[in-house]
């Protein structure tokens, strides 16, 4: 666990090692019974400031993140320093079949006791280590006055990039002897397979994040780094090798090269954008929105050649933007010149939130909306249409075509993933709101009366704002 602060391989700074904690003041000795393999050893010791551990399953990636984090709370206690830091799941039951459990049954109360009300670990020096979960991009503001000298993220693929980049604000300290540092942890595949493989594996950062490619490490595993679980279940690599070709390529093998349940496999950064160019005035223009508070609102402008070609050609992607400030905001990014034909917004947007709906504010502001349609599957079948390769006067090129100004559409649209239970819909835990805003574009008609009230919508509110955070759709007969 070296850094650019002192840590080292051989010790945790309160006389200890992994495995091995002497409480000096109590003239104690407390045998952990950790004991780090290689691959773990190199996870530990690498300075980098934003580590990830894992590829294939069973690498022992679970136990070396909880056993990082507990080792950084010591070492800062050893120097005197009251430490504070999180473990992340995406669900609280997954916390506590994992960190959780090896919390209560690893360490002794000599060292640190779990509050289970307040879900947290307060240690001897008074440092405390938080277990925390984001089962969805609202969940994020739980976390957002917090700062924390180091942030653990265990399946990490399950997470949005939004999630992370919002958790990585949090991410600081005021304290001498901190190295403020992130450790993620995860098997290929889930919605947030494709950034995770960007920033770590392909080491590729977009315009304006401001990463430096040393401040990123990979540690790769796999089942055969394990000794300790090939000796004891020579079955589980077994197991493993019997998989179906794609799964054994992820869980086997740890292989990034294969993205299992990616929705658009015919995405191609290449073809689907296009360098900016002026719109011609006579082109058909419009707006599509997918609104959120805690989670962004997506908003895209889009406009239609006389060939039938689509440009999505302006992007407003931001969180925390009430339903008034979203109007005003499209407003002053729409110039005078343009000619909008439609202003499209999701069908939840119509729906009562104490006394009048978000589109009732967005009116009240001047922009006049209306609703779009949101039958998901042909939607869905209808963007990938427009995403086929055709051939033209023009030459070879798909009907539909982003201006690389959209970067969260870009960044957002190729990682998303198959629904478990409704394969021919997008995967809503992703990172999705680009898409359905587009895809709304896409279908750019209205409801009837009829349609809408065919949908059964369960609408998710800010508790403090009253807005829709998320809107989820069931029991819609035509997706059957």
């Amino acid at each position: 666990m070296a850094s650019k602060v002192g840590r080292s391989d051989a010790g945790i700074g309160v006389g200890s090692s992994r495995g091995r904690v002497v409480l000096t003041d109590a003239g104690m000795v407390v045998e952990m019974g950790y004991k780090p393999q290689e691959v773990q050893r190199r996870f530990h010791v690498s300075p980098a400031r934003y580590r990830f551990y894992g590829g294939a399953a069973g690498g022992g990636k679970t136990e070396a993140l909880f056993q990082e984090g507990l080792a950084q709370i010591l070492e800062a206690e050893g120097k005197g320093i009251v430490a504070n830091g999180i473990i992340f799941r995406r669900s609280f039951p997954e916390l506590e079949r994992t960190h959780i459990r090896k919390f209560v049954e690893q360490v002794p109360q000599e060292l640190g006791t779990y509050n289970g009300s307040r879900h947290v670990a307060t240690f001897r020096g008074g440092s405390s280590w938080e277990f925390g979960y984001c089962k969805d991009e609202g969940d994020i503001k739980n976390y957002l006055s917090a700062e924390y000298d180091f942030i653990l993220i265990d399946e990490l693929t399950q997470f949005t990039e939004y999630m992370y980049k919002m958790l990585m604000t949090r991410l600081r300290t005021s304290k001498r002897g901190i190295y403020p540092n992130f450790c993620g942890a995860s098997n290929p595949g889930g919605v947030g397979h494709g950034w995770v493989k960007r920033l770590w594996i392909e080491k590729r950062y977009l315009k304006g994040e401001g990463y430096k490619e040393e401040d990123f490490e990979f540690i790769p595993a796999s089942v055969y780094d394990n000794k300790f679980l090939c000796n004891v279940d020579p079955d589980y690599v077994r197991r493993l090798e019997a998989l179906p070709e794609k799964l054994r390529a992820i869980y086997l093998d740890g292989n990034w090269g294969v993205f299992e349940g990616q929705f658009f496999t015919e995405w191609d950064e290449g073809k689907h954008t296009i360098k900016p160019f002026e719109i011609p005035s006579n082109w058909k223009k419009w707006i599509a929105g997918d609104y959120g508070y805690r989670a962004p609102s997506a908003i895209y402008w889009l406009a239609e050649s006389p060939e039938g070609n689509l440009f999505v050609y302006r992007e407003l992607y931001q969180a925390g933007l009430t339903a008034s400030d979203l109007a005003l905001k499209i407003l002053e990014l729409t110039p005078d010149s343009e000619q909008i034909s439609q202003v499209l917004f999701d069908p939840a947007c119509w729906n009562k939130v104490y006394d009048k709906s978000i589109a009732d504010v967005f009116m009240e502001n001047q922009l006049f909306c209306v609703r779009a349609n949101n039958n998901r599957i042909a939607g869905a079948n209808l963007f990938r249409e427009k995403m086929k390769i055709r051939k033209d006067g023009l030459g070879e090129h798909p009907t539909l075509q982003i201006f690389t100004t959209c970067e969260n559409a870009i960044r957002t649209i190729p990682n998303l993933v198959h629904a478990a239970n409704r394969p021919e819909d997008v995967d809503t835990e992703g990172e999705d709101h680009a898409y359905d805003a587009i895809r709304y574009g896409i279908m750019g008609t209205t409801l009837k009366p009829e349609e809408e009230k065919e949908f059964d919508v369960e609408i998710k509110t800010d508790p403090f704002t009253g807005y829709v955070i998320k809107e989820e759709y069931t029991g819609d007969p035509k997706l059957n």
